[in-house]
């Protein structure tokens, strides 16, 4: 999955993160969430709103609501301007 993740083309279709991260969530694999998120975060080396959103989605989609604070609060690390856009994604998760 990981050396799929390096693809652009992969990167931008929602539906394998989504369909890894039901499953592993479904198995309780929670590391092995944290760490497809953290390796899609580091490979792509976020510059939109809406990546870091679609992250921010995943984690709350995963059960892991602290992963989606942390994720949000890093946004301005990456100097992305959270919107009501980024709210309404941790929100949700």
């Amino acid at each position: 999955f990981k050396q799929s993740a390096e693809q652009q083309r992969f990167r931008r279709l929602e539906t394998p993160y989504e369909v890894t991260v039901k499953k592993l969530a479904f198995a309780k694999e929670f590391d092995a969430i944290e760490e497809i998120l953290e390796h899609s975060l580091q490979v792509s080396k976020p510059s939109s709103e809406a990546f870091i959103n679609r992250i921010i989605m995943l984690y709350g989609l995963a059960g892991m609501p602290q992963h989606a604070i942390k994720t949000f609060h890093r946004m301005k690390n990456l100097n992305i301007s959270p919107t009501i856009k980024s709210f309404n994604a941790l929100l949700n998760a």
